[in-house]
Formats: C-alpha cells, sequence, structure tokens
C-alpha cells in the first residue's frame, strides 16, 4: 500500500503560522515543527518581534546543527551562524528586521543568485541585502508589504518568520 503524504489544507482561511507551528505532517523533505516554538505551551505571539538569537536558532534547527550544550541558550546557534557566514552574532537580544531575516535565510541557503533585482522602492540596488530580497521575491517567498514596498527595517514579526520559512521549504 502506498503512502500518501499529507498535507495541509492551506486554502483555508487560517494564518500561515498556525499551520507552520500546527501541522504534523511534512511539508518538505524536513519537517516544519519544532523549528519555531511558542512563547508558552499555549501562546505563540504572532506580533511579536523576533531576536537575532531567536534566528540563529531557527536557522540552526532547519539546517540540524547540534545545539546541545552552550552557556545560553543560543550559544550553539550563535556559533553555528557565525560559523557558516550567515550572521557575525552581534546583538543577540536586538529584534530583527525584515532586511536581515531574508538575509540570514538566503545565506542560510547558500547565497543562491537571483535572476532580476527587485523592484520595491525601499530596497537600493547597492544596498547588503537587496539580492537576499530579489531571490526571496523569485522564489515567492516575499512579495513585500504592499504599494511597492519591502519595508526592510520594520521589526519582523514571528508570524512573518513562520511564513517566510514555511515558503522557504516549499
Amino acid at each position: 500500500m502506498k503512502k500518501e503524504r499529507c498535507r495541509p489544507d492551506i486554502s483555508l482561511n487560517i494564518p500561515i503560522y498556525l499551520i507552520f507551528i500546527l501541522s504534523s505532517c511534512p511539508l518538505s523533505p524536513r519537517s516544519l515543527r519544532g523549528l519555531v516554538n511558542g512563547m508558552s505551551a499555549t501562546i505563540y505571539a504572532p506580533n511579536a518581534s523576533t531576536t537575532r538569537a531567536q534566528l540563529w536558532t531557527i536557522l540552526a534547527r532547519q539546517n540540524d546543527a547540534d545545539l546541545s550544550g552552550g552557556n545560553t541558550w543560543y550559544e550553539k546557534a550563535q556559533n553555528w551562524a557565525k560559523a557558516k557566514g550567515i550572521s557575525d552574532g552581534t546583538d543577540p537580544d536586538a529584534a530583527i528586521n525584515r532586511a536581515q531575516m531574508v538575509t540570514m535565510l538566503w545565506r542560510a541557503m547558500g547565497q543562491p543568485a537571483a535572476g532580476s533585482a527587485a523592484s520595491f522602492t525601499d530596497v537600493p540596488t547597492d544596498s547588503y541585502y537587496a539580492q537576499a530580497v530579489a531571490w526571496a521575491v523569485e522564489h515567492g517567498i516575499t512579495s513585500g508589504v504592499g504599494g511597492g514596498r519591502f519595508d526592510p527595517d520594520a521589526a519582523c514579526t514571528r508570524a512573518q518568520i513562520a511564513a517566510f520559512l514555511y515558503r522557504s521549504m516549499k
């Protein structure tokens, strides 16, 4: 008997972060479950900002890094992110913005080249994040915030991070 692949119904009007967090079935070669934890057993806090340390941890988990041990809960993920060239490892408690999130995700994916530049009015072609944003748009990871804008300096919410990760793993 052929085993059918489990796929949640993403056509329902359910926020993507709930599908991401609550799904128990694999949507890609890796399970999405466990990459982003809730703030508690009952609270996800989708509109809360995410720290750099939290993103390092999420990306390290996505790449099967060994995160056991360390002097802080994020030390192993921080060292992993620095060693892989994903982040400089500074400011672990700082809120991550949308430009930083997309750039770290792009670096974690190996910095693939985009076919063309992103056409957002607030993404200068010479910015450190321009290639990452172009790649993310090309791969359906983001379409910006509307009005021809990406909003690179805005804090990246937990819901946005879950959506970006979900889309990057399709």
